[in-house]
């Protein structure tokens, strides 16, 4: 299957071709405030406070005052150690807290080429460009390959010729917002669908999956692609020629000498109904 990114034309646009990288952003720099945002609440009984407590340093878990720590623990013999007790029962604490994480990084793709809403929000107003990369099937996942050098060195060395994949997950979208993470109860494996690959149904029209990785995962957050995985460039239908013409350079130099089977096509506007036309070009 090949997954698509809509991207404007630019100097980082070339740079990325020519040395076959896709740029993993930060949650907090979406478009969407809601997207990727993370939500703590704070709810247990009194052993299970106390576990809490002696189990993660205070700093770790965003409580940085010490001496309200102990007043919270103090507070808590005066319940049962097996009735529940809220955080905003205590002086000073926060039942729930929110914001997002500064680990996580994504790349975001679509399954759709030809979405005239996705060509003038991430395609410059169709001046732009789309990329279609085409997916490896392992374990009933897609995943993209990416080259060894864009880990840390501990995490490849027995691996350090063999091109590691990235799964790409499909977005969920539903009207629903969803439930915080209790921090005193175990944690769960559905951390990362819940949040990061969550969002309104206003967004469905993307039709998004993504790659969400760590920050300690990789070295940097331009990370090099098997350049073989590239099949389509999509111009826009209101792409200025001379950046076509760069961009077509690029192709042939970096890719189609190296044995690479890439498709080009452009878009042009329907006359008779609301759509995008991709002709392909030789």
């Amino acid at each position: 299957m090949i997954y698509y990114k809509y991207q404007p034309i630019n100097q980082y646009l070339f740079s990325n071709l020519i040395n076959s990288q896709i740029y993993f952003s930060q949650a907090d720099k979406f478009n969407d405030p809601y997207d990727s945002v993370l939500s703590f609440a704070h709810q247990g009984t009194y052993n299970e406070w106390v576990k809490f407590f002696e189990g993660v340093s205070i700093q770790e878990r965003g409580f940085v005052d010490p001496e309200k720590m102990k007043h919270l623990l103090s507070s808590l013999h005066k319940h049962s150690p097996e009735s529940e007790l809220l955080i905003s029962t205590i002086p000073g604490f926060q039942q729930e807290e929110t914001g997002h994480s500064d680990m996580l990084l994504v790349a975001s793709f679509s399954k759709v080429r030809d979405n005239i809403l996705m060509w003038s929000h991430y395609g410059n107003l169709h001046k732009g460009i789309c990329l279609g990369y085409e997916a490896v099937r392992s374990n009933g996942f897609d995943h993209l390959r990416f080259f060894p050098e864009s880990f840390p060195s501990q995490k490849h060395d027995l691996m350090k010729k063999v091109d590691w994949l990235l799964r790409l997950q499909e977005v969920e979208y539903n009207s629903d917002y969803p439930e915080p993470l209790n921090r005193l109860k175990p944690p769960t494996n559905d951390v990362i669908k819940r949040f990061a690959l969550r969002k309104h149904n206003n967004w469905e029209y993307e039709d998004e999956s993504r790659i969400v990785i760590t920050k300690d995962f990789v070295t940097s957050q331009l990370m090099r692609l098997n350049f073989t995985q590239l099949r389509e460039v999509i111009f826009g239908v209101q792409v200025d020629q001379q950046m076509k013409e760069t961009i077509r350079k690029i192709i042939e130099e970096h890719y189609l000498k190296k044995g690479a089977q890439v498709r080009i096509y452009q878009a042009k506007m329907d006359k008779h109904r609301y759509a995008l036309i991709l002709n392909e070009e030789k």
